[in-house]
């Protein structure tokens, strides 16, 4: 069935279809049938007579969008309802009638974040600062485009009217609170009604506040609007059902519920069932359990205003369905006889030391409200800055003010400053500040008990405390010194000999259990934190055990002595002889073997072959010499022998030969070893062959007394 339908448009078209059979009986069976059904069937009810509406500017309207913002009330009273035909009964939806559309260009044409909500109220006339308590939201919010013509808002629940009620419709919403004006158009033209005989409506309407949905501000804000003014709507309405029997009573509630005596307070009920045929008595007492005496009359509304008596009263409601009563839980409506009289006490009173907490209380008074210059909003309140502070205590019949002022004394800001570990038989000093005079106990160990810095020479782990005072006010604060036991000296040991030649090592063990530190001449080794350190250069070696940061003494120093390999000597002949460069330490060698007994300077071959020599020094054995080619030929004389000498051999580059007499004159042969001569020339006393264009090998050298005959040769290695 459409939304839309009347009875009447009903029950014509039933009658219609009797008609088309011609059955008389078969057309009273329809009408009885059918009008039975229809009496819970949707029907619209339309409120409001004018034929005219608002401006793009003006309010009243429930599409309003001049201002990004908008809270709006409409009151629809009971008899205006009942007098278009509505009882008690279920809303399901509300329309409004469009006129005309905004013409801005605007960007954000959509009403935003639209929201409808709806409630029951005795108000008969709408405050023109106040707003009236909604909560049932039943539509949104939505960003809303309206159409020209009927817009429809169906609600997400439907809300049931009492039949005597006056109601509230809220229209409100807003943009996301943005400062650039980019969120407003113009208002659509709604049908409304002008000239009502009570405020219908109430308007607040502003740019950049957000959605004003829950806002309550005292003014119009930047509306201009009529409260005598209402646009016309539509409701679509069910009749309701007969109620039940036992009906629910549900709660009572007041509105005011904390009031001064002669203060108008709203009653109603919250939690209860609702029908046809329901009625509603109020009842008073002086206490919740009664006894209670009915007052005013009997009513189809929940709703009862009182007028607040002189003292607290209870408040239920009598709920009757079918001849059963159900009482509803009751209400206390707290009466105020004058305006508190606030006292705040402070404990503790007086001057204060800093740091110490105070508690400001003020009186407690029923249904009374404390708002602290802190934005406190309880009957006491904790401080610990100095100020004064004052409350607000208010109740129905008004508010005063009390206050308090807190003196804080100035207090030691105390500090310790001091090494908290020592090594048994130290000493540590501890500075204490932020006061005028100390304090120091216990008196074990310390030079002095008194004044900002002491001297702590504790044989055992010791808590030292300190007062410090400034004035009346103390602090106390604490230093524990720990103290730690000096290690037994470690001893050393070596893997081996600690005297060796360069290139050698010895590792040197520490008896320490834990914690080591290894020192060279009396200089901590950085890194050498191990029991055992490899010794590879000489010097005085020593360890210390380390615990807790306590070392001990150190150990027995071990010496170690590096002694330098000699380095590698040279052969030089000299006649018959070899010579070694080294003065001392010889041992020559003949094809790699030793020689017994040569260990002289000098040695004389007594057979050919490869000559070398080798140094020892303080045990340390040198690289031994290149080889020295050494041959004996018959024909070597041996006057000119020991007077000619041919060096080096070994030769790379430059042969040098030297005659070291007087009147002679030579001739010199160069040969390989197959034979062929390579070489001829002659000399006085000196001459050079240059030996680096011939391949590495042996070569003899033949020299020859051109006056006496005299001759020698020796065998050269090129290398």
């Amino acid at each position: 069935m459409d939304i839309t339908t009347t009875k009447t448009a009903f029950i014509m078209r039933k009658i219609y279809l009797a008609g088309f059979y011609s059955k008389t009986i078969l057309v009273l069976f329809f009408v009885i049938v059918f009008r039975a059904s229809d009496l819970y069937a949707q029907v619209d009810i339309t409120i409001g007579t004018g034929t005219n509406a608002n401006t793009t500017t003006t309010y009243p309207c429930p599409f309003g969008d001049w201002w990004e913002g908008q809270r709006q009330q409409y009151l629809y009273l009971a008899s205006e309802l009942s007098a278009a035909g509505m009882s008690a009964g279920t809303i399901n939806a509300i329309r409004f009638n469009v006129l005309a559309l905004t013409t801005s260009t605007g960007a954000n044409p959509a009403v935003e974040q639209y929201t409808i909500k709806i409630a029951t109220t005795s108000t008969a006339s709408l405050g023109a600062t106040s707003w009236e308590p909604v909560t049932a939201t039943v539509y949104g919010p939505v960003n809303y485009l309206p159409v020209l013509g009927i817009n429809t808002f169906i609600f997400t629940t439907p809300f049931f009217w009492d039949g005597a009620s006056n109601l509230i419709i809220e229209i409100c919403g807003g943009d996301p609170n943005s400062a650039s004006d980019t969120y407003f158009t113009n208002n659509s033209a709604v049908t409304w009604t002008t000239g009502l005989s009570f405020n219908g409506s109430r308007v607040y309407a502003a740019d950049n506040g957000g959605n004003e949905c829950g806002n309550a501000p005292t003014t119009n804000g930047s509306a201009t609007t009529t409260a005598t003014s209402r646009p016309n709507i539509v409701f679509n309405w069910t009749s309701a059902a007969p109620c039940t029997s036992p009906p629910n009573p549900g709660t009572a509630t007041a509105n005011p519920g904390s009031v001064c005596g002669g203060t108008p307070v709203n009653l109603t009920l919250t939690g209860v069932s609702f029908g046809s045929g329901q009625t509603y008595q109020w009842e008073s007492a002086p206490a919740t359990a009664g006894p209670y005496t009915s007052i005013g009359s009997s009513s189809v509304s929940p709703f009862y205003t009182i007028t607040a008596p002189g003292t607290t009263t209870y408040y239920r409601c009598a709920v009757t369905c079918g001849g059963n009563t159900q009482f509803s839980v009751p209400v206390a409506v707290i009466v105020n006889s004058s305006t508190p009289i606030p006292v705040v006490t402070a404990t503790p009173d007086g001057n204060v030391c800093n740091g110490t907490s105070v508690s400001l209380a003020t009186t407690e008074c029923t249904a009374c409200t404390y708002t602290w210059n802190t934005g406190a909003t309880t009957s006491s309140i904790n401080v610990t800055t100095a100020g004064y502070y004052s409350v607000t205590v208010a109740n129905s019949c008004g508010s005063a003010v009390a206050s308090k002022e807190v003196i804080i004394a100035p207090s030691p800001s105390l500090s310790i400053s001091a090494g908290t570990a020592l090594c048994q038989g130290s000493s540590v000093q501890i500075e204490a500040n932020g006061a005028s005079s100390y304090s120091w106990s216990p008196a074990t160990g310390l030079n002095t008990t008194t004044g900002a810095v002491v001297i702590a020479s504790p044989t055992t782990t010791t808590t030292y405390t300190v007062t410090g005072t400034i004035g009346s006010c103390t602090k106390t604060l604490s230093v524990t010194i720990t103290v730690n036991a000096v290690p037994a000296a470690p001893t050393v040991s070596a893997s081996g000999s600690t005297t060796f030649c360069t290139g050698g090592s010895v590792t040197l063990t520490s008896t320490a259990a834990a914690g080591y530190q290894w020192y060279k001449d009396g200089t901590a080794i950085q890194g050498a934190t191990s029991q055992t350190h490899l010794v590879s250069t000489a010097g005085s070696y020593a360890a210390r055990a380390v615990a807790n940061g306590c070392s001990s003494n150190a150990s027995a120093a071990t010496v170690v002595t590096v002694n330098a390999i000699p380095p590698q000597p040279t052969i030089t002949q000299a006649g018959n002889s070899l010579q070694s460069s080294a003065a001392s330490g010889n041992q020559w060698l003949l094809n790699n073997a030793a020689i017994a007994g040569a260990t002289g300077q000098s040695y004389t071959p007594t057979t050919s072959g490869s000559y070398t020599v080798q140094v020892t020094q303080n045990g340390c054995t040198g690289t031994a010499s290149a080889p020295f080619s050494y041959t004996i030929t018959a024909t070597n004389d041996p006057v000119l022998d020991r007077k000619i000498t041919v060096a080096p051999n070994p030769v790379r580059d430059d042969l040098n030969i030297k005659y070291n007499g007087t009147g002679a004159r030579f001739s010199v042969m160069l040969m390989n070893m197959h034979g062929a001569v390579l070489l001829r020339s002659s000399f006085a006393s000196n001459y050079t062959i240059n030996m680096s264009k011939y391949s590495a090998g042996l070569y003899v050298v033949r020299i020859v007394n051109e006056r006496s005959g005299e001759k020698i040769q020796r065998m050269i290695m090129k290398q």
